[in-house]
């Protein structure tokens, strides 16, 4: 009986230790004052507090256990209660203004979105804490925790939408100054210490939270407990959607790239370019220089006669891709009526075998006559080789200057001049881990 006693008190001690620096009064009570708000937000954003660190380290694993799991629940309560604050004062005000015909916003697609997201992440969030709140209450050492984000772990990917818009979101609010004064408006309404951007980012770090809760939740809980298998599948659950959330994030990012490059870049055939898994490496301008006359199967090494042959053609853009290669040349003008060199290469069908977008398109839109760039050659990194290679022979005949130049072996050479012979190691080093990572299936972004 007294060690029951014993332990009793050690768990009650735990709890008191626990609220004597939990969440404030007004914010278990569902208000959430100013100063608590701005407090809260700055200690959760931050990371634990280091005393309760120090607690959990210090205690026993079945103890560990509880206080993880007491964690879990407050930080859980605080988000939500900034997240309705979020959507009270920042998301229905300014939908609230976009549908209002005297002061309409307008707002852009992407910011709909963002908004709309905002919302549903509210309500599943809300729905979270209701579940974990009973599961606190009745707490004992042989209660499940793991089952619960089982279940929720998979609905977590609703924060797609939220995490892909987020930066285009954010960029929109800083760049319009109509955007920033309704913003502005929004922020009176809120408590001292908080900003809509300190409220936004708070479901961007969410899930990765959960991550490290329910790791270390796991890393507190013995192999034969019976939360233990529950929270393994919970584990994976979140990873997967976390996985699914930056996956979102590349596309929306990858998607941005391709149209940056689509909007400077002659002709239809950059509409190929769209395609979900590939991202841009590195670009970079660098000089075309005519190669050997001869095809490198022919001149596996190329000699100093063929070398001295390099000649400067002209300064051209590369795109290095996730699982292709494209150098651009300068548009000209006044040749916007003559067949573009690239249309050869479509019609060949060599480079393009793998890119049967490509074998379709037309060259020589008047309505591209004013974007700079014009596709030369495009290649994919499947069997792509890169070189350094010397150039001796070439300065003694003063062809070219004395610039770093390497060789991207494809289907037909490319012969490229960079500035300086760090540049052109970049360029190298890109290449081979671009060509490296695109035959082993491996993640190009990791």
């Amino acid at each position: 009986m007294q060690d029951k006693n014993g332990a009793l008190g050690r768990a009650n001690d735990c709890i008191s230790f626990l609220f004597s620096f939990s969440l404030p009064q007004s914010l278990s009570s569902g208000m959430l004052s100013a100063m608590d708000a701005g407090e809260s937000i700055q200690a959760w954003n931050k990371g634990r507090q280091p005393d309760f660190k120090a607690v959990v380290d210090g205690a026993s694993k079945s103890n560990r256990r509880f206080l993880v799991a007491m964690e879990i629940q407050e930080t859980e309560r605080t988000y939500v209660l900034l997240l309705k604050q979020f959507e009270r004062t920042v998301v229905t005000r300014l939908m609230y203004l976009d549908a209002t015909s005297s002061a309409s916003l307008n707002l852009p697609p992407h910011l709909h979105v963002f908004l709309v997201a905002a919302r549903q992440i509210l309500k599943l969030n809300s729905r979270l804490v209701a579940t974990l709140g009973p599961r606190l209450e009745q707490w004992y050492h042989q209660s499940n925790l793991g089952d619960v984000f089982q279940q929720f772990g998979p609905l977590f990917k609703v924060y797609m939408e939220y995490a892909s818009n987020y930066a285009q979101v954010l960029q929109t609010l800083r760049s319009s100054r109509r955007y920033a004064r309704a913003i502005g408006a929004c922020e009176k309404h809120l408590d001292h210490g908080l900003t809509a951007e300190s409220l936004m980012i708070l479901p961007i770090q969410r899930v990765p939270r959960y991550k490290l809760l329910l790791q270390e939740l796991k890393a507190a809980t013995p192999k034969f407990h019976v939360d233990y298998a529950p929270l393994n599948v919970a584990c994976e659950a979140v990873e997967d959607a976390l996985r699914c959330i930056n996956t979102a994030i590349k596309d929306k990012n990858a998607m941005e790239v391709m149209s940056r490059i689509q909007a400077q870049v002659h002709g239809d055939v950059i509409l190929a370019l769209f395609k979900t898994g590939r991202y841009l490496l590195k670009e970079g301008t660098l000089a075309f220089l005519q190669g050997p006359p001869l095809p490198a199967s022919v001149l596996p090494s190329p000699t100093p006669q063929a070398e001295s042959k390099l000649s400067f053609s002209f300064v051209g853009k590369l795109y290095l891709f996730s699982d292709l290669i494209m150098l651009c040349q300068p548009n000209d003008k006044s040749k916007s009526k003559t067949k573009s060199p690239a249309a050869s290469h479509v019609s060949k069908g060599s480079e393009f075998s793998s890119f049967s977008p490509f074998a379709s398109v037309h060259f020589g839109s008047s309505k591209d006559a004013s974007k700079p760039w014009k596709l030369f050659k495009c290649h994919s990194l499947q069997g792509c080789t890169v070189r350094m290679e010397s150039k001796r022979a070439a300065e003694e005949k003063g062809k070219v200057d004395s610039a770093a130049i390497f060789v991207i072996k494809a289907m037909q050479d490319m012969w490229l001049r960079a500035d300086s012979m760090e540049d052109a190691k970049e360029w190298i080093s890109a290449i081979e881990l671009a060509v490296k990572k695109f035959a082993t299936g491996e993640d190009e972004t990791s």
